[in-house]
Formats: C-alpha cells, sequence, structure tokens
C-alpha cells in the first residue's frame, strides 16, 4: 500500500465518522445471526472505533486487530483493553493459522488492496465465518463527476486510498467461496444526514435529489448516489 495511512489517521475527524461508525455496527448487526463467537479480529481495524462498539455486543473472550498503520494500532490499544492488535501488510498472506477465530470482520478494506478477491479468500480461510461490508460506488452520480473531471473515485489521489469502485453485482462477486447466509445493501443518507458540516447551494439540491430518490426507493438510490453492501458468510470448513 502506497497510502499514508498513518497520515489518514492523523486528520480523522471524530464528530463526523461518529454517525458512520454507529449506522455500520447497527447494519453489521442486522446481517449477524443470534450467535455466540468466541474470538473475532478486524482486518484493517484503524483505530478499533468499530472493533469497540462490535465488541460490546458480541462479547467475545479474543478480541485481535490488523493493520497496517502504527498510528491506528496504537489508537485501537488504547481504546480496548486486553486486545490483541498486529501490524499486517494486507497485501500479503495473513499471519494465522486456518479457522483459528470464530469470525473475521473485512469493513470497506477490500477496495484499498491490490488483489480484493486473495484478501477475502484469507479472511476466509482463518475464520469459520466472515462479515462483509463493501462500499457501493460505481454509481452513476459519481461516475458523472468523475467523467467531468471534478471527482477522481480510485487511484493515487484519491483522499481514502482507494484503488477500486464496484456496484452491487461486481461486489458479490469478490466473494467466492462459502455460504452467503445473509446480505442486505443500504443507502448512507439517513447517516449522512446527521452530519453536520457546511454544504453550498449545489450540495443541498443534490442532497434534496437524493432524498427524493431514496424515498422512492433505496436500491434505486443506491444505485444512482452510492451504498454498502452488508454480507455475513459462512466459510467451507
Amino acid at each position: 500500500m502506497n497510502f499514508d495511512y498513518d497520515k489518514f489517521w492523523e486528520v480523522q475527524d471524530k464528530d463526523t465518522r461518529a454517525p458512520a461508525l454507529e449506522w455500520i455496527a447497527e447494519n453489521i448487526l442486522a446481517v449477524m445471526p443470534d450467535k455466540k463467537f468466541q474470538s473475532i479480529i478486524d482486518i484493517g481495524c484503524g483505530d478499533g472505533a468499530l472493533l469497540s462498539r462490535l465488541s460490546g455486543e458480541l462479547k467475545p473472550k479474543k478480541i485481535f486487530g490488523a493493520d497496517i498503520s502504527n498510528k491506528a494500532l496504537s489508537a485501537a490499544r488504547a481504546r480496548i483493553k486486553g486486545g490483541v492488535f498486529l501490524r499486517v501488510d494486507l497485501q500479503k498472506k495473513l499471519p494465522f493459522k486456518g479457522k483459528e477465530f470464530d469470525l473475521s470482520i473485512l469493513c470497506d478494506i477490500l477496495e484499498h488492496v491490490r488483489n480484493p478477491k486473495e484478501l477475502a479468500k484469507e479472511a476466509q480461510r482463518i475464520s469459520k465465518y466472515t462479515l462483509f461490508k463493501i462500499p457501493l460506488e460505481n454509481a452513476h452520480y459519481w461516475n458523472l463527476l468523475e467523467k467531468m473531471g471534478r471527482y477522481e473515485s480510485v487511484g493515487e489521489n484519491h483522499g481514502s486510498g482507494h484503488l477500486y469502485k464496484w456496484n452491487k453485482r461486481q461486489a458479490r462477486s469478490l466473494i467466492e467461496a462459502g455460504i452467503i447466509k445473509k446480505e442486505i445493501a443500504k443507502s448512507p443518507l439517513p447517516m449522512n444526514l446527521k452530519i453536520k458540516t457546511k454544504k453550498g447551494i449545489m450540495r443541498e439540491i443534490i442532497t434534496l435529489v437524493e432524498r427524493i430518490t431514496y424515498n422512492i426507493s433505496e436500491p434505486l438510490s443506491i444505485e444512482i448516489f452510492s451504498g454498502s453492501l452488508f454480507l455475513f458468510v459462512e466459510n467451507e470448513k
């Protein structure tokens, strides 16, 4: 990964991240079965905020996190006492045994690595179940802005280090093994409306159009503006 993730984590705004984290956690829990997981690993755990929120609900005995950023890992260790956090290059084979964990989590990570299918396979190799959260950013509005030269959806200049963008069908194709037990596709609009930021008149108009589209059809809103796919997968033994 050439993107500077230490620098990325230095400038994260907790106030704007809080609604997003809660929205993600709620939807992850919505696809999870009523099942006990003794050990979980968050692959690409960042500062541990999401892992902390989910651990509070799932109450595993063992909590692991893996990330490339030392800055993020330091924050995760401070946040989750008793957790094990390791610096891991997600472009390579993960340093864990087969089925070492009950549950692995890949949340907004596959778009950051050169070979997302291989990372998905690795997550499934080391765990009995995997929770995937994949952004659906191959959407008409953002593609139009990109054609106009006003937005870069992937590549070196992307503000979050995204290398890929997918629609729902493309995102689903990243998972080549296991059984998808449950999946939901959600628009982030309800969460975005909770984030208080200054908006210009054009952004206000776009938000209004998005709200109208969302009220007509959430799947249509995702296709036009973006969304996320949440999948709970039972992995092969």
